[in-house]
């Protein structure tokens, strides 16, 4: 017979949905919020790593032979080093500048 009884109060049944569907959209709110930004983030990432290749082969093919062939002296890795640096320098600032906009939004 409890259950007969819970009929009678459909208003706890709909204040307790009602609470159950907020918490859950406040949740998926804030996940769907972070999983936004650490796409920008990888979309910067990647697009700042060819902006970083495109302008080191302008920079070699614009210079005197002389100092294209002294390019040609770096190691193979020198585009992705060049773009690991400056990119952890971009996300320095971002954290720093930006984590009340990722970690305190409302």
């Amino acid at each position: 017979m409890p259950m007969v009884g819970f009929l009678f109060f459909p208003w706890i049944a709909a204040f307790f949905g009602g609470l159950v569907s907020d918490v859950a959209a406040y949740f998926v709110k804030s996940i769907a919020k972070r999983a936004a930004m650490a796409a920008a983030l990888i979309a910067l990432t990647f697009s700042f790593g060819f902006a970083v290749n495109q302008i080191v082969g302008a920079i070699q093919v614009s210079m005197p032979l002389v100092i294209q062939k002294g390019i040609d002296l770096l190691p193979s890795n020198t585009n992705p080093c060049i773009t690991a640096y400056f990119s952890n320098y971009v996300f320095a600032w971002v954290y720093h500048h930006q984590k009340n906009l990722i970690f305190n939004s409302n």
